[in-house]
């Protein structure tokens, strides 16, 4: 149970960290106003943040948190450990905004 735990709540985290930079990079660059997580993604993907084959995996990543948050015990296992083979997405979303950054300097 502990390392069922442990992978909800560190897949959770990581999709959290990539919703957070993402809506903070939207607000302090003046990009938009979204109304929700999905929303900051396709803002950064629009103004060439990320490219939008990554932006629509991290979209789906935020549907997964959502599951995680809001019906935590309905969730499939299975899903969680074939997520893991995605998780090369959150060093990519890294890149792009390293890039950025360093574009902006």
């Amino acid at each position: 149970k502990i390392k069922q735990w442990a992978l909800r709540y560190g897949i959770l985290e990581c999709i959290q960290e990539v919703v957070d930079i993402s809506c903070a990079l939207v607000s302090s660059n003046n990009l938009g106003s979204p109304k929700n997580y999905r929303e900051c993604i396709e803002i950064l993907i629009k103004n060439g943040y990320i490219p939008e084959d990554l932006g629509k995996r991290l979209i789906n990543m935020i549907g997964l948190r959502n599951l995680l948050v809001h019906e935590y015990m309905k969730i499939d296992l299975s899903r969680l450990y074939e997520f893991l083979n995605n998780v090369g997405d959150f060093r990519e979303f890294i890149y792009y905004i390293e890039l950025n950054k360093e574009l902006e300097d």
